[in-house]
């Protein structure tokens, strides 16, 4: 993994629990690190505009580099590799899809949430919004995440491991297109992956894309395993262990999430919108679900149609 690791930071203790994580990433991926404040102007947050509205701006902007100069001298101290911060000034979702475009970021790594005010919100929404709009992978720690994911940032290297990745498929295309992105990731950790689908509980068997025969759970069931298990012979092939687990039922999220439990996992990968011909499974509310849930990170990519 080459380019950048870019951390967007909001100058809240919360967003700052993505920083152990990602200084982890980039140290063994040989990476720089970006840390990026987007500065949103005072006024949009103000009823009323007033006189001083001009000196609260600079005094605003000023606090935001303030922040970034001192946690970038207490990161340079402790972090190998090139590290730089940044004062950005726009639109959030904007000035951060930009940026990513700009320095070939190869992956952001953000919290789910942050302070608002006049620093600007990480909210979930944002980090959402933030995963369609760009073409680079997102790792999130959300709401839920486990504190082993959120060291000390004068000690970030400590502890922080990934051992086993669970991958969400439908068995379509365009959810297999996370797959590269987390054989990559497991590659840095000498981590293993698993490979899971949730088939429904219940429901009768439908046709997949341009056929017009239905089939049965158990047929689909069948290509499903099939196509797990030359996706996993593929990945051990390259030197990626990977194994492989079909699930019944009818909550998808849930059944990620006790799965990755049960599994041991320290990052859950999926795609945001990729659609299956059985049940619509991986789609962006499912991500949702998982991310807000989930005691790890969370690895999502939305790829683009001529991904």
């Amino acid at each position: 993994m080459k380019g950048t690791v870019l951390v967007p930071l909001d100058g809240s203790e919360s967003a700052e629990r993505a920083l152990g994580l990602a200084i982890a990433v980039a140290a063994r991926a040989d990476a720089r690190l970006r840390l990026v404040h987007v500065h949103v102007p005072v006024v949009r947050h103000l009823a009323a505009v007033p006189l001083n509205a001009y000196r609260l701006e600079f005094q605003s902007i000023d606090s935001a580099e303030a922040y970034l100069s001192s946690l970038l001298d207490r990161l340079q101290s402790s972090a190998a590799g090139v590290i730089t911060a940044d004062v950005m000034r726009g639109n959030v979702i904007e000035t951060l899809v930009h940026e990513i475009r700009k320095r070939d970021v190869a992956l952001v790594v953000m919290t789910t949430h942050g302070t608002g005010g006049l620093r600007g919100a990480l909210m979930g929404s944002v980090a959402m919004e933030l995963v369609r709009e760009c073409r680079s992978p997102v790792l999130v720690a959300g709401p839920a995440t486990a504190t082993s994911f959120t060291q000390d940032p004068d000690d970030p290297l400590q502890d922080i491991e990934i051992a086993n990745i669970l991958i969400a498929l439908d068995g379509t295309e365009p959810s297999a297109r996370i797959v590269p992105h987390a054989a990559r990731l497991a590659r840095l950790f000498g981590a293993r992956l698993t490979l899971v689908t949730v088939m429904p509980e219940g429901r009768p068997g439908t046709s997949p894309p341009g056929t017009g025969a239905a089939q049965s759970p158990t047929v689909r069931e069948a290509e499903l395993a099939l196509v797990l298990d030359r996706a996993a012979e593929q990945l051990i092939q390259t030197g990626v262990p990977a194994n492989r687990r079909i699930l019944r039922a009818d909550d998808v999220a849930g059944a990620i999430l006790r799965t990755a439990a049960e599994e041991d996992a320290d990052v859950i990968a999926l795609t945001t919108h990729a659609r299956t011909p059985l049940a619509g499974l991986l789609l962006g509310s499912v991500a949702g679900a998982t991310l807000a849930a989930s005691r790890v990170p969370v690895l999502l990519y939305r790829p683009a149609p001529d991904d």
